[in-house]
Parts: structure tokens; sequence; C-alpha cells
């Protein structure tokens, strides 16, 4: 057996990943997010199990959710229809706020900058978008922190992404530093001081698992229904929230799955 993980931070490293892990000695290719392309573009033979925020109808990359056809299968963690949701919280957690700064990657494929500018008009919200770029300097958080201010932005959203993850820390603490209230999809981000977080669990991604088991076994990806996630998790951060002079309405607390004290 030979499994295979793509799994790279610029487009073209991608490529050339997928394409040296495209061997016949490989029975199945992992990858996530931006590296599901990459591996499409390099086999389409050698059974590959993704998990990305993408929709994989809308890209191309599956005929159907309940039969995919082909060589992917795998799970989605529905970003574009989350990302309006957790700005939907965001305004039910600041009820007055009327300018919000979204940090996302245009290199990274899983942002949420489009679901959320679907829904910021209805919510009477301006979103004012801030860019990281690739490769990213060291002085980006500074940067990106200073450029939300710079915008008169009330909050600040992190985008899930390849420099958002490695660097919530110093993104969270200077915002707040900032008096400005962070969110977020992943309760990593809450563990650090962002004030919510709203997105599927981690045994999402632990599906991964099951897809290799059974392709290895012998199933076709082909015949493999693309997963969605089952459940979700919502984590506010009352501790980040009072720090900032933020009254948490007590019907969200009610609903959330976990609470930070």
């Amino acid at each position: 057996m030979a499994l295979a993980i793509a799994h790279g931070r610029t487009t073209w490293r991608l490529v050339r990943f997928a394409t040296e892990l495209a061997r016949p000695d490989v029975d199945v290719i992992v990858t996530f997010s931006a590296g599901v392309t990459a591996a499409k573009r390099a086999t389409g033979v050698i059974p590959i199990v993704m998990a990305t925020s993408q929709d994989p109808l809308r890209t191309g990359f599956v005929a159907s959710l309940a039969r995919p056809g082909g060589n992917l299968a795998g799970i989605t963690f529905l970003t574009d229809e989350l990302s309006g949701k957790r700005l939907e919280l965001l305004k039910e957690t600041m009820p007055g706020v009327s300018r919000v700064a979204i940090l996302w990657e245009p290199a990274h494929v899983d942002n949420e900058l489009k679901g959320m500018l679907a829904v910021a008009p209805a919510l009477g919200l301006h979103l004012q978008s801030v860019e990281i770029p690739r490769p990213a300097r060291a002085d980006e958080v500074e940067r990106a922190v200073r450029a939300a201010l710079e915008a008169r932005a009330e909050a600040l959203v992190l985008a899930p992404g390849g420099f958002t993850i490695p660097n919530r820390r110093r993104l969270i603490d200077l915002a707040v530093r900032n008096r400005l209230p962070v969110f977020s999809a992943w309760k990593i981000f809450s563990d650090e001081g962002a004030v919510l977080t709203y997105g599927p669990t981690l045994e999402t991604a632990r599906r991964v698992g099951y897809y290799v088991d059974r392709i290895l076994k012998g199933a076709r990806p082909a015949d493999l229904p693309i997963e969605q996630p089952r459940t979700f998790e919502l984590v506010i951060n009352l501790k980040a929230a009072r720090q900032l002079g933020l009254d948490v309405p007590q019907p969200l607390l009610a609903r959330a799955d976990r609470v930070i004290r």
C-alpha cells in the first residue's frame, strides 16, 4: 500500500508535488484545500481523497454529491454557506456594528469573502477586504490589522488559511490590543481569544480516514458520496468579549456549544 499526501502553500509547488505523487505505485492521494485542484490535474486514475471548503459540484470536481464519478471522494466544509451564517452571528453579537473587515488569502481557495458579500447588505454591514499576499512578508500581521483599523472596522473576521491559522495568536493579540473583536470559523481561534467561532467540528476532518480505508478495501471513489458536515460547533469566548466591553446577548449564549469564561 502506498499513501501520498499533497499539501503545499503555493500553486506551482502544489502542481509539482501532485505530479511527483501521481506514481503508479501510489494507491491513494490525500489532499486538502488548494491541493485538490492540483491532484485532479495530475491524475484522473489514482483515487483522490479530499477535505476542502470548496463546493466540489460547483467547481466541477464531481458529477454529483451522491455519485461523484471519476476518481475523487471525500468531504466538503461548506465554506460559502457557513460564512454567511458566521456574519449573522457576528451581527447578533454586536447589533450596532456597521463596518467589518475580513482578512483573507486570495491564493487560498477556501476563503469566506464571497459568502459574506452575499449576506452583508441585508445585515446592514459594509465589508472591508484585507488581502494577505502570497508569499506573505514577516510584517504581514501588523500590516493586516493596521489596514482593518484604518478602514474604521469595528470587528475583524479571520478566514482560516495558510497564513491566518499559524499566525492566529499574533493576529488576535494585536487586534485585541487595538480593541478590535475577532470572529472566525474554527474553535482554535476562540481558544486564542476570538470572541466567537462557528463551523464544523474536527470530527468532520477525521472522516478522511474513513474514505481512505474504504478505497484501500476495494471501494471505487466514483461510488462514495461526498460528505458534508454533520455537526457544527458554536464557541463563545465570554472572557474575551468582556475584556472588549461586549455584552453577548443571553439567547446567543444559550445556543453556544461551548462558552469560555
